[in-house]
């Protein structure tokens, strides 16, 4: 595979094939060694990584096809709020980025996390038929940190090219640690509504860019973005997982519900999230179609 570059503006694009998920299920062990400025002090632990499967970066022209479908079933409206943002390059390199295909084989840039998310509801929903038996949604940092150790050798993934970050589920918050404790602090996010204050919109992002090189992407002074903002050099992949493991219960509608209700809100304050029943309740989704 060649990989070329293009310089628009100021930021320059990587080709990569069209997004495809890796065939690869990935599960195992991770250890965390990282450095706790708030208390200052280095601490380590071990997390299990549940098996899931991770795409190459999202192509604008998969991109694409998603706001298509968005024009077509939902509107205008919709289909403009969830267009890269126009803030990341000069107009004339907007309009040829949106409306030509001249860009499609590139890494999506400029698309919100928000947005993400949306290409990731509209691509669970378009490919499970009578029930949700898996569902898509950006990584977890273990998730991204496991695909990155174990792929990022082949030639046959994008991991290595580095230009544009990969954004992530995890909620930037610099007093998760002493809160959450050091297991969850690498799994929990926040999944927000329009009203609620802006500070908990703030998402970690992992991996190197063009922009800066990310050598610790997970630690108290690590850059973040905003979930409904879109970065020039950021990127998304997806990850899908499967919902055949379900949180325990006597039966099956037992363990379906716990999947759905293992969350809470705090009003203005987002939804703590600590399992993916939680992602399908924020969009209005359930197992059962």
């Amino acid at each position: 595979m060649k990989y070329s570059l293009l310089l628009i503006s100021v930021f320059s694009f990587a080709v990569i094939s069209a997004q495809k998920i890796y065939p690869e299920k990935l599960a195992g062990k991770l250890e965390f060694e990282f450095a706790d400025s708030w208390a200052g002090s280095k601490n380590k632990t071990e997390l299990l990584v549940d098996t899931f499967q991770i795409s190459s970066q999202v192509t604008l022209g998969e991109y694409k096809v998603f706001l298509a479908a968005m024009k077509k079933d939902s509107g205008e409206a919709c289909y403009i709020s969830n267009l890269p943002d126009s803030s990341i390059m000069n107009e004339k390199d907007y309009t040829d980025y949106v409306n030509t295909k001249k860009y499609d084989d590139y890494s999506a840039v400029g698309v919100s996390w928000a947005n993400a998310m949306n290409y990731c509801k509209w691509k669970t929903i378009k490919e499970n038929k009578d029930s949700i038996q898996f569902f898509y949604r950006v990584p977890v940092f273990p998730e991204w940190k496991l695909a990155y150790k174990n792929l990022s050798d082949s030639k046959k993934t994008d991991f290595k090219i580095e230009l544009y970050s990969d954004m992530l589920m995890n909620s930037y918050d610099e007093s998760s640690y002493s809160n959450l404790g050091k297991e969850l602090y690498f799994l929990y996010y926040y999944l927000t509504e329009k009203e609620d204050s802006k500070v908990i919109k703030r998402k970690r992002v992992a991996g190197s860019n063009w922009f800066y090189k990310s050598e610790n992407s997970y630690s108290h002074r690590s850059n973040y973005i905003y979930s409904d903002e879109g970065y020039k050099y950021v990127s998304f992949r997806i990850v899908k997982i499967s919902l055949k493991k379900l949180p325990a219960g006597k039966t099956e509608a037992e363990r379906k519900k716990n999947a759905i209700e293992m969350s809470w809100r705090n009003p203005g304050f987002g939804t703590w999230y600590f399992n993916d029943g939680g992602v399908l309740k924020w969009w209005g989704l359930s197992v059962k179609k």
